[in-house]
């Protein structure tokens, strides 16, 4: 039965897809199945069967009867269709025909309304042209009464509509039209201008003589002109002529002036002037237009004084410092470009410069005279302040070097590097007149080269040399080596060798003064060490005559203690040590020390060691002197003293 069972699972049960015997087989199966008890129920499925024929036979009798009702309609549906298709296309054939017609007929028609639309459209473009030459005449007669009337404010507003017209119309292609109203626009503009001219407006700066070297700049747009009118009148006023504000030992007053009128007017152009010109598309800079404009006065103020000062020192001095802070103040503050014309292109000319060249050495010399001859001149300022005083720079060194650092800042901002080279020209000379002078005091100090004076003129030389290396990698004083270069190619004024030095920065532009102050400084430190070691020698001369080969043996001796006649040497060693450490910069010392070893290493091994014969006992007493009593004195100076003694 079970195989049965699966065979009869196997068989589909949908009606439509399988047999119909097989599909009443498996309804009994599923109805009924083997249960006899249930064939009561067989009655009851006739009578849903017969009720389920009957339903599907009325549903069959439906849609028979239904069917050919719709496709009745459909066809009744596409016959109209057709026959209303039928009517639009005789009506299109009419419609096509009667315009075809018309337009045969109204084709004389359209050929002479064409000829009077052109005719219209030609007289609207002549119509619309004289509108425009109407309205520029209309605006050019409102300018000439306006100049008529004096009244320029609204004579320039009247032109700068015109302008506008000017403008609009640059996309045009009527050439006359165009050609016309720039001319009209150029034309009153002209007038204008020179009726402003004869009200003594910047029009134009005025010129400079030749030898006066400005860089090119545009001229100051007219609106700031009209703006500056009356500074410049006041400027001219106060500071021309015989007026008792016009004092040539009082160049403060127009540059003070000056700076108090560009700080005055900053908010006012940042917030008024400038949206206008940003508007207008114009890349003007009102606050740097107006500063321009001011200099340029007092450019023209300086090349009338300076021709009157040049052969009194302490006037054209004192120009010089005031204008140089004037530059200062105006660039720092004020943002001013340095590719303006400024005051520094005046003081740039030959004959000024050279006169400034000289008062800058004359003052300098003064300078320096009065620091070597003050009352402290080798004292530090700073000798109380150890964390301060690590160099122990004497006052005059640290004077001079403020002094040179001044100049610098005095002449960083000419405008040519040429200008600059002879400025570090003269600091090379001071440089090297400071050297000399320092070694005439030091030949006066040279018998006692342990002294105070000396050790403080040594400071000064090791100062001043590790400054200017500083300074040779400074960024500007690289760019001055550049530039020196440069010239020097142009010249040919040295070897391949020397340029190839230079060009690979090798060297710097100091590197003569450091190696001469080198040179003086390895000189003193040789004399210092020498008169040390001389006094040292002296106190050795009877440690030299130590009876070595007869001293006891280590065990005879219950404390190894010092040579009475080491005691000298160790004495004369830590005296001298002590006093040049506190004389002497770090630096220094360390090479002090370091050469002075040496050299007592070589003096102990060939004077001692080899001159004299030592028994067991001698061997132990001299390395008891050396290892615990002389190498303990640089023990504050290194960590393993014993290097720096290796014979």
């Amino acid at each position: 039965m079970d195989a049965i069972n699966t065979g009869k699972e196997n068989i589909p049960r949908d009606p439509e897809t399988c047999d119909i015997p097989f599909y009443v087989s498996e309804f009994v199966e599923r109805e009924v199945g083997n249960d006899c008890d249930s064939l009561n129920k067989l009655g009851k499925l006739i009578e849903a069967l017969s009720e389920n024929k009957m339903k599907l036979e009325e549903q069959v009798l439906t849609v028979s009867s239904e069917v050919p009702k719709r496709i009745q309609k459909a066809l009744k549906n596409a016959e109209d269709s057709k026959t209303s298709l039928s009517q639009l296309l005789e009506k299109e054939s009419i419609l096509y025909d009667s315009i075809n017609n018309h337009l045969l007929t109204s084709e004389p028609w359209m050929e002479d309304l064409g000829m009077l639309i052109g005719q219209i459209k030609e007289v609207e473009r002549y119509l619309a042209y004289l509108k425009w030459i109407s309205q520029i005449e209309e605006l050019s007669d409102n300018i000439q009464q306006y100049l008529m009337t004096n009244n320029v404010p609204e004579a320039a507003t009247t032109l700068a509509s015109m302008a506008e017209l000017d403008i609009k119309l640059q996309e045009s292609s009527c050439t006359h039209l165009l050609t016309f109203v720039r001319s009209t626009v150029q034309f009153w503009h002209k007038i204008l201008k020179d009726k402003l001219s004869r009200d003594e407006l910047l029009t134009k700066p005025k010129q400079l003589p030749e030898k006066y070297v400005l860089p090119p700049s545009p001229y100051i747009i007219l609106p700031m002109q009209i703006m500056l009118a009356p500074l410049q009148k006041r400027f001219k006023y106060h500071f021309t002529g015989n007026r008792q504000t016009n004092v040539l030992s009082k160049p403060e007053w127009y540059l003070t002036q000056v700076l108090m009128w560009i700080g005055n007017h900053v908010k006012f152009l940042e917030d008024k002037i400038q949206p206008i010109l940003d508007k207008a598309g114009s890349a003007v800079n009102a606050r740097l237009e107006f500063s321009r404009a001011l200099v340029m006065l007092i450019l023209e103020k300086l090349a009338a004084d300076i021709p009157c000062l040049l052969y009194d020192d302490n006037l054209f001095c004192h120009l010089v410092d005031e204008v140089l802070l004037f530059e200062r103040e105006l660039h720092a503050v004020h943002g001013y470009l340095s590719s303006f014309p400024s005051c520094m292109h005046i003081l740039s000319e030959e004959t000024c410069f050279q006169r400034w060249l000289t008062v800058e050495r004359k003052f300098a010399l003064q300078k320096m005279d009065a620091m070597l001859s003050s009352e402290a001149p080798w004292i530090s300022q700073y000798k109380d302040i150890t964390d301060v005083d690590e160099m122990k720079v004497p006052d005059c060194a640290e004077t001079f070097m403020t002094l040179l650092l001044v100049i610098t800042d005095r002449y960083k901002n000419l405008p040519t590097a040429a200008r600059k080279l002879q400025f570090l020209e003269l600091q090379k000379d001071l440089v090297d007149d400071f050297r000399i002078r320092l070694t005439q005091v030091m030949k006066e100090e040279t018998r006692a080269p342990l002294a105070f004076r000396y050790c403080a003129i040594l400071n000064a030389v090791n100062y001043i040399a590790t400054v200017l290396a500083d300074w040779a990698d400074n960024v500007f004083f690289l760019q001055l080596q550049q530039a020196e270069l440069e010239a020097c190619v142009d010249s040919s004024a040295l070897s391949e060798l020397q340029l190839g030095h230079l060009a690979s920065m090798e060297s710097s532009v100091f590197d003569d003064m450091i190696n001469l102050l080198e040179r003086l400084k390895h000189d003193m430190l040789t004399r210092q060490v020498e008169y040390v070691f001389r006094e040292v020698k002296d106190a050795a001369k009877m440690y030299r005559k130590e009876r070595w080969l007869s001293l006891p043996a280590q065990s005879e001796q219950a404390v190894m203690s010092l040579s009475s006649t080491a005691c000298p040497l160790l004495l004369t060693l830590r005296d001298r040590l002590l006093q040049l450490e506190q004389q002497l910069c770090y630096s220094l010392f360390k090479i002090f020390w370091q050469i002075l070893a040496e050299k007592v290493d070589l003096f102990i091994y060939q004077e001692i060691i080899l001159a004299n014969h030592f028994n067991e006992g001698g061997a132990a007493q001299l390395q008891f002197d050396m290892t615990r009593n002389l190498f303990p004195l640089f023990s504050h100076y290194c960590k393993r003293p014993e290097n720096y003694f290796k014979q």
